[in-house]
């Protein structure tokens, strides 16, 4: 029974030591409007409703900046980056990318607004 229980600690420390040799990354929509389709780099994160944050989800190589895309009542909308040249890559951890809407948009690409939020 002990050496079930220490194992089971054991394996417990184990996982969360792993969180810190990689990147996890999450969404929050800090809009009033619900996200659907949204996209991370090239990973699916779901629909996301307002004021809601996705659960987290490895990544091999992430920026400051990403590409986005989402739904917003029926539109798509982006965020894309130009390029990453300049661009330092995120370390290993944890990060959440905070997304809204611009209410000064002129169009589908900047209709989102972006920012990077350590945890």
């Amino acid at each position: 029974m002990k050496w079930f229980i220490l194992s089971g600690l054991l394996l417990g420390l184990i996982s969360c030591s792993k969180n810190e040799d990689r990147i996890l990354l999450r969404v929050r929509n800090v809009s009033s409007e619900d996200f659907k389709n949204v996209r991370l780099y090239d990973q699916s994160m779901g629909d996301i409703d307002a004021g809601q944050t996705t659960f987290y989800k490895e990544f091999e190589t992430a920026y400051p900046i990403a590409y986005v895309e989402a739904e917003i009542k029926g539109v798509k909308t982006y965020i894309v980056p130009i390029d990453y040249v300049g661009e330092i890559p995120l370390e290993n951890g944890k990060y959440t990318f905070e997304i809204g809407i611009n209410p000064l948009a002129q169009s589908i690409y900047d209709q989102l607004t972006l920012k990077l939020v350590e945890d």
